[in-house]
């Protein structure tokens, strides 16, 4: 192996062996950024950064807005310069090789609704962050963004654990129904995350407890 490969490879053994989410995640973001992935697997490599970057997806969506201008220094602005010109023109061209952005015959760039998998456990560990991500800026959002421009709010219930799979199940055919809403407005001007938690607190032993 070349020096670049062995280091992709100790990379590897590194997430393999490591224990709790961000170290794992630490691991998993190094290897989306390695030259290995660039030079042999261009395609796998946007697709890990599009899990790794919180910004990927949401700037997908901005695309879709009515009045989306193709212009970094706009882009930045819209989203409150926490990424720069340059992550910005990175992202979007690797979305366009990932078949979630096209550019049209007037040169306009538009959206394409195709899905990203992610496979093994780097994916599945930089879906994890992801998801930990959005959370931490849902808490952020409670003093950055005034009440007129978020809903936060939350519940504490018993149940048992089939009335657990029904609520599940509820918050699926929510999630399905709000997509369906915001794919019918052609209005769209801004965008949003939105997050769905149920989680235990009482009563179900955490990963790895006796």
């Amino acid at each position: 192996m070349t020096a670049v490969e062995a280091k992709y490879f100790g990379l590897m053994v590194q997430l393999n062996q490591a224990k709790g989410l961000e170290k794992k995640s630490k691991f998993a973001k190094l290897m989306a950024r390695s030259r290995v992935l660039e030079k042999t697997y261009p395609l796998k490599q946007a697709e890990l950064k599009y899990y790794t970057f919180w910004y990927y997806i949401p700037l997908r969506e901005l695309v879709g807005t009515k009045g989306f201008r193709e212009d970094l220094n706009w882009i930045e602005d819209q989203f409150s310069q926490e990424i720069n010109p340059d992550q910005i023109s990175e992202a979007l061209v690797d979305l366009q090789s990932l078949g979630l952005l096209e550019r049209k015959e007037d040169g306009r760039l538009s959206q394409v609704h195709n899905n990203v998998t992610t496979e093994g456990e780097v994916g599945s560990t930089l879906v994890k962050n992801y998801h930990v991500e959005m959370i931490h800026k849902a808490a952020q959002s409670i003093s950055e963004y005034s009440p007129e421009n978020r809903e936060i709010s939350g519940t504490c219930i018993h149940c048992s654990s089939d009335t657990v799979q029904k609520i599940k199940q509820l918050v699926r055919d929510f999630r399905r129904d709000i997509l369906a809403l915001a794919e019918e407005d052609k209005e769209s001007d801004q965008v949003f995350q939105l997050n769905f938690q149920l989680f235990p607190l009482a009563g179900v032993k955490k990963r790895g407890s006796s």
